[in-house]
């Protein structure tokens, strides 16, 4: 029997036990060859595995495993400190891994609330354009008004008599309503 698709069948396991040795099945794109070689690295007789609520979903013996790597498999050349340093490479390969993944979705959310502001801002922008267009019509409409019932030309004539010492009468010097 193949370990790595005993693994993986469904249901699938939340973590292996091998003997005292609980081995937790991780998140990376390597977890299920990092649980088989973990599972070879013990010398438990039997393997189980368990679901996330610690029950038994199955278990194999040793013996029934297939593809164990046997001593000849193992390249001489290759020394226990290697391995140890290549699982550390690894375990640094995940954590960056992961670490991605997280930078890219709080990334992904920070430019959603961007967007959001930026939608918002736009929206208030127009309804604050929209007030003024309306508030220079009115004003426009008012001069107008003003104008039409001799309006600020008079206003601004008057204004200018009465700053000159004329009266409002046509700049005859008298007052109005005074006697000739």
């Amino acid at each position: 029997m193949n370990l790595a698709r005993w693994i993986r069948r469904q249901p699938v396991p939340h973590a292996l036990v091998c003997g005292d040795k609980r081995i937790t099945i991780g998140e990376g794109h390597r977890r299920w060859a990092d649980a088989v070689d973990a599972v070879f690295s013990s010398d438990a007789e039997s393997v189980s595995a368990v679901a996330k609520d610690g029950s038994v979903l199955r278990v194999v013996q040793r013996a029934d495993i297939d593809d164990a790597p046997t001593q000849e498999d193992a390249d001489p050349g290759i020394t226990d400190r290697q391995r140890e340093l290549a699982q550390i490479a690894q375990i640094v390969a995940d954590a960056y891994s992961t670490a991605h993944d997280h930078a890219r979705e709080n990334s992904a959310s920070g430019y959603q609330l961007l967007a959001k502001f930026a939608e918002l801002s736009f929206q208030r922008l127009a309804q604050i354009e929209r007030a003024y267009g309306q508030l220079l019509a009115a004003h426009a409409r008012a001069l107008e008004a003003d104008n039409s019932q001799g309006g600020l030309d008079g206003v601004v004539g008057d204004m200018v008599s009465r700053a000159m010492g004329v009266g409002s009468n046509g700049g005859n010097g008298k007052k109005e309503g005074s006697a000739p």
